[in-house]
Formats: C-alpha cells, structure tokens, sequence
C-alpha cells in the first residue's frame, strides 16, 4: 500500500519514497538546498545529506512522470528520536514535554525544486506535497505534527487557518533564519480546518506544459521544517 500515490495531480504523483534509487534522490536534493544553497548543514562529499534520523524516517516526495523527485519532507516517527530533542532542544520552553507515540511525528528536511521556473510551478510543487502530507497523516491516524519552522512563514500559517501552538521563543539559528518551534493538533475542535486548509487547491492544477519543468535549479519551500546548523 505504501507504494500506491497518495495523491496524483497535475502529471505528478506524492507517495512514499521506497528503495535505494528513490532514497538517493531525496538524499540529493537535501544536499543541494541544505549543504550548498541554504549552508544549514555541513556538506558532504558524495553530495547526500544523511543522517542517523533517516535510519528510523518515512519520506514523502513528489515525482514527474519521468520519477524524477521534485520535492521531498522527512517524517520522524513519535516511536523513534525527534530533532526537538536533540538539535533544536533550545527552542522549546523549559520543561516542555514532548508527547511521544505511535499518532505524534514530527516534520523535517521538507525542500522542493522551485527556483527558476513559473511561481505556479513551485506553488503546485509545494501544495501537492502539503496534501500528500495530509492524506498520510489522515491515512496513519497522526494526531500531533511537531515542526521547527521559520516566524516569517509561521505568520502565513496562521493566516491560512492553520492553529500552530508556538512551544518555545524563537531564536536565529547562527548565520541562518530566526525560527520557532511548533505544534500542530490534527484532533480537537479546530480539526475541520487545521489539515484541509486554503493552502491546498479546492481543485486540480492544470500539468506542467512540455518541457517547463526541465532541469529547474533547486530552492527550499515556501515553508522549511527545519533549520539546522
């Protein structure tokens, strides 16, 4: 099942990523925008930005129809570590408790292809991927998504309607962004809105025109899941 789209507009299709091929891809086009253009994360030799989190991550990622990736988000599951406890501890309050478990995972290592090519483009990349990810979560029964995000973008969040609880102050992440830490409740009384938000299209997007999608340079998303240094 895991293998089936979870979503197909457009041409393009968001599943989960499986097999070594498909894990290359995404490992790739997390060193360009992490390692090179964005400077987040040491860089790597063989150009794959990996690490000890992927041993126990689900990725989601948005193909064409040639199954070249265009954009990717890391899942930690709430069984395994979370970033939150480790790397970005600093931005939450102290004694904050993360709720840990089989329906919590938190959000990280989201980037897509988007620099260069038309703004629509990079928005049905961006959104297609947002709505694989709320047909996954809907599909596993996650009821809480952690997320370290930049304050400029949480602010978009919420006018969007999207009920982000800040757990922590924000802090600038050395030379990168001022981010903060976030959670967002699937279950509750803002459920109807917090998931099937106006980020998402009310109807499909038209596909790509013939070769517009061709070698697009890279770029993080409209909204980036984490900062690391």
């Amino acid at each position: 099942m895991s293998d089936l789209p979870l979503i197909k507009e457009a041409g393009l299709a968001v599943r989960v990523i499986q097999g070594p091929k498909e894990h290359e891809q995404a490992f790739r086009l997390r060193h360009t925008i992490y390692c090179r253009r964005l400077r987040w994360v040491l860089g790597y030799a063989n150009d794959l930005e990996i690490d000890d989190y992927d041993s126990h991550a689900i990725s989601l990622g948005v193909f064409n129809e040639t199954e070249r990736l265009l954009g990717v988000v890391r899942i930690l599951p709430g069984t395994g570590s979370f970033m939150l406890e480790q790397e970005f501890r600093s931005l939450l309050d102290p004694g904050y408790c993360l709720q840990k478990g089989p329906h919590v995972i938190e959000l990280t290592r989201l980037a897509t292809l988007a620099a260069g090519i038309p703004p629509w483009h990079a928005a049905l990349i961006a959104r297609l991927l947002y709505k694989g990810l709320y047909h996954w979560v809907t599909r596993e029964d996650i009821h809480l998504l952690y997320f370290v995000v930049e304050t400029r973008y949480l602010k978009a969040l919420w006018r969007q309607g999207l009920p982000c609880q800040t757990l922590g102050r924000s802090q600038r992440m050395a030379d990168g962004p001022e981010c903060v830490a976030v959670l967002l409740s699937r279950k509750g009384p803002y459920e109807s809105s917090a998931l099937i938000p106006r980020i998402l299209p009310h109807r499909p997007i038209k596909a790509f025109g013939p070769g517009s999608d061709r070698n697009p340079p890279a770029s993080s998303a409209v909204i980036s899941f984490d900062a690391q240094t």
